[in-house]
């Protein structure tokens, strides 16, 4: 049941349902960085693998179907150094 009252805070694991939004929260946040143009493939080779729970997972603020407000992508992965595996943060934009 989605809670009808805008002023509820709905923190929950992203979905591939969320993918079109997530991707636009992501391109919104690369523009605002403003460091380097980003490549939409190399952003969705990145989040679809959390969104499936593959080595990571995606958290988003927001009801589903309805726009995200904010995400943190996390994903398992290894340092150029090490072969020991940590959890990454990839992106955290609200």
């Amino acid at each position: 049941m989605i809670d009808s009252n805008p002023d509820t805070l709905k923190i929950r694991i992203a979905t591939t349902e969320d993918m079109e939004e997530i991707m636009v929260l992501a391109m919104t946040a690369c523009e605002e960085n403003g460091f380097l143009n980003p490549n939409p493939a190399k952003l969705a080779a990145e989040i679809w693998p959390a969104l499936v729970q593959h080595n990571g997972i995606c958290g988003v603020i927001g009801q589903p179907d309805v726009k995200i407000d904010g995400l943190v992508l996390l994903r398992i992965g290894t340092k150029w150094y090490s072969d020991a595996q940590l959890v990454e943060e990839k992106a955290i934009f609200i």
